[in-house]
């Protein structure tokens, strides 16, 4: 399979948006200082918290926080991650002027999933043998 061009060219920015939303929250938005569920929508990445009023928005609390990478070349990047693209190629195929941007955003992919990883296999460990490893 040749992936030449932009896979998410027939998603607007808002279900680009949604896809996000989707991925952190789920069904509702939470507060994530106090847990709350009574949250206000104010802006399209945007939400206040009517328990603690803090601001916060899709990005908060997340490894793409401090990243200043727009969530549309997000979405591509984990595309491209996905089906095992190497940074350099991705990088000439989205036509992203700087290497260190696709680079940077596989580390923190590569990251989220060892969190991840760890926090399930947490959850797995409950004494005895867990798939034939003595714990």
């Amino acid at each position: 399979m040749r992936f030449t061009k932009r896979f998410s060219g027939n998603l607007s920015v808002t279900k680009i948006r949604v896809i996000f939303c989707q991925a952190k929250f789920g069904d509702r938005a939470v507060c994530p200082r106090c847990n709350s569920r009574l949250v206000v929508k104010t802006y399209s990445e945007r939400w206040k918290c009517r328990n603690c009023w803090y601001n916060f928005g899709l990005r908060t609390g997340t490894f793409l926080a401090k990243k200043r990478v727009p969530l549309r070349l997000w979405y591509e990047i984990a595309y491209g991650f996905a089906i095992g693209l190497p940074a350099y190629r991705l990088q000439k195929i989205l036509k992203v002027g700087d290497y260190r941007t696709i680079y940077g955003s596989y580390k923190v992919i590569r990251q989220a999933l060892i969190q991840n990883s760890r926090e399930e296999f947490k959850k797995l460990k409950f004494g005895g043998i867990t798939e034939g490893v003595k714990n």
